[in-house]
């Protein structure tokens, strides 16, 4: 929710212009060049760009190669983090802003513990941290939820005299938060002399990821100003605590003129997410016109929500019929259409559905919506189906079965009275069966009446958990 904040008035800029066959007379043409790569993406550009450089031997610059490295990291390149790394490492005068550039890009391309790792040998090698160095740190131990060296980052940071700093105080109220430690979080907030939007935003989201949703509210009703970030993120903790009330009433404050706020499609994404999960199918109506009446139907992310929202509330013709008004069909809204379908039973449309993906060239978000299918054709009895449709998931789509894949074949085997493929499929499987398969297993013995199967999988589930009565009794009945 932070990031969203910061990335809102975020302008990327355009790819610059291949560099000239000759060398450019300053190092810091290069490093622009290099930067307005990073800033557009255009990572194609910035390996040209690179190249001219090695060329011409400007690299040895340190300019130019913490642009480099920037660069690379800006554009999450992983295939050139170790040509950066061995440039870094073969700078003879490393800055601060060359440790920065390295840990920076380590962690914009998810490499953490990397950037942790050099984050202590930048320490080592006695190279002071900045505020730089310090919040992306702390936004690697935030990722690992490493509390443990966070707090030792946060001594540091004490020494140095930035804990009131206000982007490092944000990140160490990040990194408390994501890690429970809520009285932390709250600590470093109360020494704060100037606090922002995006630190009373993050005090919000720390109370609402470990359940303090009071305390969330009572921080968003304090916020000098409000912003939409915040609010989102209020209608999301309760949504997760599935109270639509006070979603809804939240988010009528936000679009209320004397609030100042225009709620964005997160916003609406946030508030039909809570409708979807109480099934309040009244409200989501009420939500889809406003949002048709804002043009929010138009984008992507949105419409997905609305048909995810339709499809929980069991309304699958208005799914669908939301599916077939977006102009624009991304992935996500193909996605949700497949989820919605699924969820209802109606396997063969669902199965429909992955077909004009395929002639349409656009890839399917693997995961969830091959859980989606699988289930479909389990709830409608759908064997021959699901099983080919398993088979082409590994063969023609390349997708490796997770255990929520496996899962779902068991109970579709199971529902068809094939007990011995489900059993073989429970104990042969490449993860360890847990008590929802064996469950699953036991449930279709109990409808077959088949009582050998049915002892075995009510003795694993015992093994798992010798407290579960409920599927002892149902042996007992079986």
């Amino acid at each position: 929710m932070i990031a969203e904040a910061e990335a809102q008035d975020h302008h990327q800029s355009p790819a610059p212009p291949p560099p000239a066959a000759t060398p450019l007379a300053d190092a810091s043409v290069y490093a622009s060049l290099l930067r307005r790569c990073g800033d557009a993406g255009a990572i194609a550009e910035g390996r040209r760009v690179h190249a001219h450089i090695v060329k011409h031997g400007f690299d040895r610059d340190i300019l130019v190669a913490n642009s480099i490295i920037q660069m690379y990291g800006s554009c999450g390149c992983n295939g050139h983090l170790q040509e950066s790394r061995a440039l870094f490492d073969s700078m003879v005068d490393r800055s601060s802003v060359s440790w920065n550039a390295m840990i920076s890009a380590y962690a914009q391309s998810a490499q953490f513990e990397a950037a942790l790792h050099l984050f202590r040998l930048m320490n080592h090698d006695g190279c002071l941290p900045d505020r730089s160095t310090f919040v992306n740190a702390l936004g690697a131990c935030c990722e690992l939820t490493a509390l443990q060296f966070g707090r030792m980052i946060h001594a540091q940071i004490a020494e140095s005299g930035l804990e009131r700093e206000c982007m490092v105080a944000t990140a160490l109220i990040n990194l408390h938060g994501k890690c429970g430690n809520l009285e932390g979080a709250r600590a470093v907030f109360d020494l704060m002399e100037e606090r922002t939007i995006i630190s009373w935003t993050a005090m919000i989201t720390a109370y609402s990821q470990n359940g303090q949703i009071v305390l969330a509210r009572q921080f968003f009703d304090r916020m000098p100003h409000w912003c939409v970030i915040s609010g989102n993120t209020l209608i999301s903790a309760y949504s997760r605590g599935r109270n639509l009330r006070e979603a809804l009433r939240v988010f009528g404050a936000m679009e209320s003129p004397s609030s100042g706020l225009v709620p964005n499609e997160h916003s609406y994404m946030a508030v039909l997410e809570s409708c979807g999960k109480l099934g309040a199918l009244a409200e989501g109506r009420e939500i889809h016109a406003r949002i048709a009446k804002r043009g929010f139907d138009a984008c992507d992310l949105v419409a997905a929500s609305l048909i995810e929202m339709y499809g929980r509330c069991g309304s699958v013709d208005e799914a669908v019929a939301v599916l077939d008004q977006t102009r624009s069909l991304g992935r996500s809204v193909w996605s949700a259409a497949i989820c919605a379908l699924g969820q209802n039973g109606i396997g063969g449309a669902a199965l429909g559905l992955l077909q004009r993906m395929q002639l349409q060239g656009i890839e399917v978000d693997a995961s969830s919506t091959f859980v989606s299918l699988l289930a479909a054709c389990s709830h409608g009895g759908m064997l021959r189906e699901g099983v080919e449709l398993f088979r082409s998931m590994v063969g023609d789509f390349g997708v490796e079965p997770v255990l929520e894949h496996f899962l779902c074949l068991v109970d579709l085997l199971g529902r068809a009275g094939q007990l011995d493929r489900a059993l073989e499929l429970v104990t042969s499987m490449p993860y360890q069966a847990d008590a929802v398969a064996w469950v699953s297993l036991l449930s279709a013995c109990s409808v077959h009446a088949d009582k050998a199967r049915g002892a075995l999988a009510t003795s694993s589930l015992l093994e798992i958990d010798r407290s579960d009565a409920a599927s002892y009794c149902q042996f007992v009945f079986l």
